[in-house]
């Protein structure tokens, strides 16, 4: 099935906002395992990609949030600021 550009672009936003969304049920749920930091990971991987597809402002204003949520990150240990730093480094260029 095909979707059209602006469905794609609609659902990959849907996913930033996922992540964002998320972080409160991360930081707060007891819980917390493997599965669930693999899963906040490959959302923040999908929506930095989602991201590096914009033009200027748009991804300037997606990359700071992301950023935000990076730093948000560093609570939760298991690596996931690792991972989440290392992703962000490889979209956002110099």
């Amino acid at each position: 099935m095909r979707f059209s550009a602006r469905t794609e672009r609609r659902g990959q936003t849907i996913n930033q906002l996922a992540v964002e969304k998320r972080l409160p049920k991360f930081l707060t749920n007891p819980y917390q395992d493997e599965s669930y930091f693999d899963a906040l990971v490959r959302m923040f991987e999908q929506a930095l990609a989602v991201a590096d597809q914009l033009p200027g402002n748009r991804r300037n204003s997606l990359i700071a949030r992301l950023d935000r949520v990076c730093a948000i990150s560093h609570n939760f240990g298991y690596g996931v600021a690792d991972y989440m730093d290392s992703l962000l480094a490889k979209y956002v260029r110099a």
